[in-house]
């Protein structure tokens, strides 16, 4: 059985409010009308330069993303390794550095030596493509026994055809003959323009599992006062074409990149359209209170709208939207106890000049029940098994709009554990009983 982060739960019972049913996925979004009109003000252009991060003092572990083995066969990079490399190489797969896919750590005696990166993605082995270990102070890596690795610049181009400056950082560790490898994509883009009667600072830095600082939703925005010394690599929110800063909406354009990568310019002015407002009503078993933390909200018709925002509600343009995650606090007397996550909730409209009510809340626990080989894909649910099948039991929370929960959480950011399945059959006797666990 898979560990599940929420709180106990068993076929026929019902647990901290939430009543147990069978699980049907269903997020069919309301009627969609046409796309809404864009009015903007004076137009502000950020001019931002490539900084590459050094990785000091901050965690690479948390942002770091591992990939799966890839057949090699056909990279004339890692010809050229295995022909010059003095001791073994263990090959690892990028899928997202279009042209530098394939990368190797040279190692002895469990310990990585040296990485082979594709610097300048022309499929041979260069002199500064063999890398020795670099030596980052305060870098949060996972353990000693993890040795980093951080590549020179490198420009890329995007699908849009923008060109920009990154840098990779791999987190190399060899236990017991295996290999775990994890890659940090670094770098950012920063620049300051006057917005607001205010000098502010821009801040671009990409998503760990992305090459791109320009692409919609593909890299973290941050608006801070010029004044602020230090740059911050925290996020204001995924990159969108409308963001909110101290209560105001913006409309963000990426005006264009320069053929180096070494500097891009994006153009900020006020959001102007017509507005409705949208209110999160959020409801559960008396008793109980709850209190909507941070949000991501996803346009309709233009996907290059991902905005951030918190509170329970707030004023947007006209048009249709889907609230794409979202985090609750909630508890018995107190919304301070614990910590849900939601997702998949339906499309809603904000229409001028009105307020729109999308209802959460009233959960309802339920299970998914599948073979254990099906667990990875959008399967319905089984009620009938062949002799020796493998079962997969998966706890599901859906509320009152479709959103799923997932992910409970002590505030102390302990998971909740031990959770306790148990299954009967039609005639309310226990089959099997059990706690539900990791793996």
């Amino acid at each position: 059985m898979r560990k599940s982060l929420a709180p106990a739960v068993a076929v026929v019972c019902i647990i901290a409010g939430l009543s147990c049913v069978h699980y049907f996925r269903n997020t069919s979004p309301q009627e969609i009308t046409q796309a809404p009109e864009v009015i903007t003000g004076e137009e502000i252009t950020f001019t931002l330069t490539y900084h590459g991060r050094t990785g000091e003092n901050e965690s690479l572990i948390s942002a770091a993303y591992l990939f799966r083995d890839a057949d090699f066969s056909d990279s004339t990079f890692i010809a050229s390794v295995k022909e010059q490399a003095e001791n073994d190489v263990h090959i690892t797969h990028n899928p997202l550095l279009v042209g530098r896919e394939f990368s190797a750590v040279e190692h002895k005696d469990e310990a990585p030596l040296f990485l082979y990166f594709d610097v300048n993605a022309d499929g041979q082995l260069s002199d500064n493509e063999k890398l020795p270990p670099t030596d980052i102070p305060g870098a949060q890596k996972g353990g000693p026994d993890v040795i980093t690795f951080r590549t020179p610049d490198f420009r890329v181009t995007d699908q849009d055809g923008q060109h920009s400056l990154f840098r990779v950082i791999l987190l190399a560790r060899i236990f017991f003959g295996n290999f775990d490898i994890n890659w940090t994509m670094m770098g950012l883009y920063e620049g300051v323009a006057r917005l607001g009667g205010k000098d502010m600072k821009l801040v671009l830095n990409p998503h760990f599992a992305s090459q791109s600082y320009t692409q919609y939703g593909r890299s973290y925005w941050k608006l801070s006062p010029a004044a602020n010394e230090k740059t911050s690599v925290t996020s204001g929110g995924s990159f969108s074409s409308l963001i909110q800063h101290d209560g105001i909406l913006y409309r963000v354009k990426v005006k264009g990149t320069s053929e180096d990568g070494r500097t891009l310019q994006l153009a900020i002015a006020e959001d102007k359209s017509p507005r409705g407002k949208f209110a999160f009503n959020f409801q559960g078993k008396e008793g109980f209170k709850f209190v909507l933390g941070g949000f991501s909200l996803h346009s309709v018709h233009d996907k290059t709208i991902q905005v951030s925002l918190r509170g329970k509600g707030a004023e947007l343009p006209v048009g249709e939207y889907v609230a794409s995650s979202g985090r609750i606090g909630y508890g018995k007397n107190e919304a301070r106890g614990y910590l849900t996550f939601f997702d998949h909730i339906p499309a809603f409209s904000v229409k001028k000049g009105e307020t729109t009510t999308v209802n959460l809340g009233n959960v309802q626990a339920g299970l998914r029940i599948i073979k254990l080989k099906n667990r990875h894909k959008d399967v319905q649910n089984q009620t009938e098994f062949d002799q020796g099948d493998s079962i997969f039991i998966d706890t599901v929370f859906r509320g009152a709009s479709g959103e799923i929960y997932s992910c409970f959480k002590h505030l102390n950011n302990k998971d909740l554990n031990n959770t306790l399945l148990k299954i009967y059959d039609c005639d309310k006797r226990e089959i099997i009983s059990g706690k539900i666990e990791y793996g």
